[in-house]
């Protein structure tokens, strides 16, 4: 897949999303490690979800704290790749303070 059909892709899969910053999207969607990379563009191409545990975060649990598959997928990247890195963002995102929902 080279970069202007996995631009397509993400535009239709996420039409209110990646506006600003769609090209650093795509760079790191197609530096992703093979395997993740695959999985990625399956669920663009299809929706379905091979879902994997890295670190013990699967894209499941990513999205269910708030992450979209695409930014899930992108996290079990840099999972991947920068371990220490990426735990001490997940561990900051949830130890942000969000206003209560009503």
């Amino acid at each position: 897949m080279d970069a202007a059909e996995l631009e397509q892709l993400i535009k239709s899969r996420f039409p209110d999303q990646y506006k600003a910053g769609l090209d650093l999207t795509i760079q790191d969607v197609m530096k992703m490690d093979p395997q993740v990379r695959r999985r990625t563009f399956k669920f663009l191409q299809t929706g379905e979800i091979e879902d994997t545990e890295i670190e013990g975060y699967s894209i499941q649990k990513l999205t269910e704290t708030g992450m979209n598959p695409l930014g899930a997928f992108l996290m079990q990247d840099w999972l991947l790749r920068n371990p220490e890195e990426a735990m001490r963002a997940m561990k900051r995102r949830h130890d942000s303070i969000r206003p209560l929902e009503k």
